[in-house]
């Protein structure tokens, strides 16, 4: 009895301290996701990672890129787990995700999918100016196969593209969160 107690314990500590040896990096509980994207994320050990998506959707995400800011934590880089995911595929509204290591689920999100409508959308094109973002006024420009804006260039107040990048006290003191 005392054995069994011992190594129902001992298995329950493994498991625990295994799984909080890892991170689901996106996406994040509560955030916004749309166009082409990733989950992504690293755990120390496992042979299998399985994503399932509002309870339905089951895939299996590649596992063992290498994570060179894991091997403080791991004691080696091999645990990231990536998998593309064409977001607007799974529609307008909440959605949920929860993420497992051989069985055993480590992570969960509840995220928000906005779409123009469809899955794909092709044939448009736009460029666009943000002002003031992040101290700069960036240009950003629709990418049909990333199904997303990317920024393209920025400018300090009207100066010329190609400024040096913000300190981090810079970007510290425009962030909103």
């Amino acid at each position: 009895m005392r054995i069994t107690l011992f190594a129902a314990c001992f298995l329950a500590f493994t498991v625990t301290s295994a799984l909080a040896q890892s991170q689901l990096e996106n996406p994040t509980n509560g955030s916004n996701q749309s166009g082409q994207g990733i989950i992504s994320g690293w755990i120390c050990n496992a042979s299998v990672i399985e994503l399932v998506v509002d309870g339905t959707i089951r895939v299996q995400a590649p596992y063992g890129t290498l994570r060179g800011d894991t091997q403080a934590s791991c004691g080696d880089v091999n645990n990231g787990f990536g998998f593309q995911v064409n977001w607007n595929e799974l529609g307008d509204g909440t959605h949920s995700l929860v993420v497992l290591a051989d069985g055993n689920q480590f992570a969960q999100a509840t995220f928000t999918v906005k779409t123009l409508g469809v899955p794909v959308l092709t044939g448009f094109s736009g460029t666009y100016q943000l002002q003031e973002f992040a101290g700069r006024n960036v240009t950003i420009q629709w990418s049909e196969p990333l199904q997303n804006f990317v920024i393209t260039g920025w400018s300090s107040s009207g100066g010329p593209y190609g400024l040096q990048p913000m300190s981090r006290a810079e970007i510290a003191q425009h962030k909103t969160d």
